[in-house]
């Protein structure tokens, strides 16, 4: 088979749309054009044009490719651009994730240390990036044409791929495959020259603008205008220096060498989108590391901060004013003071047991007792976390040492505050609960974690009434 040139190509594609659009309505002769440039560096190989009755100008482009440069319409897989894909959807997902983990209190930063989590969400992006690649490289978008990208950049009636029979082996060529579904989708047409300079008609092009009228009509000038303008133009520059719109391959001549991938998208939205969700992460791990359990406070800005305090801070009265009739049964020059017989108590029954009614211990400063006094409010029911009950102080308080000394916030209470009908101790955990509903909310978490110490407590929920 001969190799088919491809300014043979241009004119009998050109010659083949004379003939086409001879009965359309128009004013005058067509005007056909070879080898023309508009500026940003687009090539057009050939065009035909006319003044329509409407007085509109028609214009229909050809894009040439013979089998010396097929590469114009054989597609190449972006990977740079799925790679950026990935990026921001594995971004994107990681985000989604670690909002979620944040949101139902899964993070827990001082456990494990912020760079176990730093590693899970690498792991996540590179899952999710992978994930996205391995189910869409496939896609259209990812299969770039440079003949149908060329075709993007500029706006015109009708726009044509003329390519050679001996461009592709086949037409079931997975590259020819791929040229006919794009030629159909962005509504360009396709004509095919054979070996005997025939053409046949492929693909004829949309009548519809699938663009949304996006796209510009350029300026177009024949070679020798494009030539003469653009030397006219680097006279006008220093020395040594060439326009900013003329890629580097125009400026040195012709089609030859040219970059066929410079149409290719950016991933500026990509890196944005994956910058973004890195901040909106930091931003979560910020909000955990605040959750820390212990505060460490400067001592320095603690008293500073105190003192400011303290300056806007309404003092105590010196004294106050008290019913006289209230203090009078416990004065002992008032007669019905003196009058008072002393009686003993029953036999059998001694002075009521003061014992520590709750008890706390800290690392480096020992144990602290509060009295029953301090837990009553009112009639309120009261309720704890209970790890266990001991019947005697030295137990309770031994066990309070251990769990406080292993980062549990645990700590013991007498029974006998709230029933004179009991006399053991309860170490519990956390705090002293105002409603059962709160106790119940931080079960589940608290046990976890009893359960990853290695013990073998089984907590519950305990009500105090006094």
């Amino acid at each position: 088979m001969a190799i088919l040139s491809e300014n043979n190509i241009k004119r009998i594609a050109l010659s083949f749309l004379k003939a086409h659009y001879r009965y359309r309505p128009r004013i005058g002769q067509s005007e056909l054009q070879l080898n023309m440039r508009a500026e940003g560096g687009i090539i057009i190989d050939g065009m035909i044009s006319y003044q329509e009755t409407e007085g509109k100008r028609f214009l229909a482009t050809v894009e040439a490719t013979s089998y010396m440069t097929r590469d114009e319409v054989r597609y190449r897989i972006q990977r740079r651009l799925l790679f950026w894909d990935g990026v921001a959807v594995g971004s994107i997902l990681t985000l989604i994730l670690f909002a979620v983990a944040h949101q139902q209190d899964w993070i827990e930063v001082y456990e494990r240390g912020w760079g176990v989590w730093a590693v899970i969400a690498l792991i996540a992006l590179l899952l999710g990036g992978m994930l996205y690649a391995a189910l869409f490289w496939g896609l259209r978008r990812y299969r770039y044409i440079y003949a149908v990208e060329q075709f993007k950049k500029y706006a015109a009636d009708e726009q044509w791929i003329a390519i050679g029979a001996d461009v592709f082996p086949s037409k079931e060529d997975r590259y020819f495959r791929e040229l006919r579904e794009q030629c159909i989708y962005n509504g360009f047409g396709m004509i095919v020259v054979d070996e005997k300079l025939r053409p046949h008609l492929h693909i004829t092009p949309s009548r519809v603008d699938l663009f949304n009228q996006d796209r510009k009509r350029l300026e177009l000038f024949s070679l020798e205008e494009f030539t003469r303008r653009l030397e006219r133009r680097l006279k006008e520059e220093h020395e040594g220096k060439r326009l900013r719109w003329v890629p580097r391959w125009i400026a040195s001549g012709g089609k030859q060498g040219q970059k066929l991938l410079r149409y290719r998208k950016s991933y500026v939205k990509q890196i944005g989108v994956a910058v973004l969700s890195a901040l909106l992460l930091v931003n979560i791990f910020y909000r955990e590391m605040q959750e820390r359990p212990e505060a460490y406070v400067n001592e320095e800005a603690y008293t500073e901060r105190m003192e400011k305090r303290k300056k806007s801070t309404e003092l105590e009265p010196p004294g106050y004013l008290i019913d006289s009739s209230f203090l009078q049964p416990f004065q002992e020059s008032v007669r019905p003071y003196l009058e008072i017989k002393e009686k003993s108590l029953p036999p059998g029954v001694g002075p009521l047991e003061r014992r520590p009614g709750l008890i706390i211990y800290e690392p480096g400063a020992g144990f602290f007792d509060y009295d029953c006094e301090r837990l009553y409010s009112g009639d309120a029911v009261r309720y704890v976390i209970a790890v266990e009950i001991f019947d005697t102080e030295a137990s309770v308080r031994q066990l309070v040492q251990q769990f406080k000394e292993r980062g549990l916030e645990a700590m013991g209470l007498w029974l006998g505050c709230f029933s004179t009908l009991e006399d053991d101790y309860v170490l519990f955990l956390q705090q002293l609960y105002g409603a059962r509903s709160e106790a119940e909310r931080d079960l589940p978490g608290l046990q976890d974690r009893i359960d990853r110490e290695g013990m073998s407590a089984k907590l519950e929920i305990l009500s105090l009434r006094k």
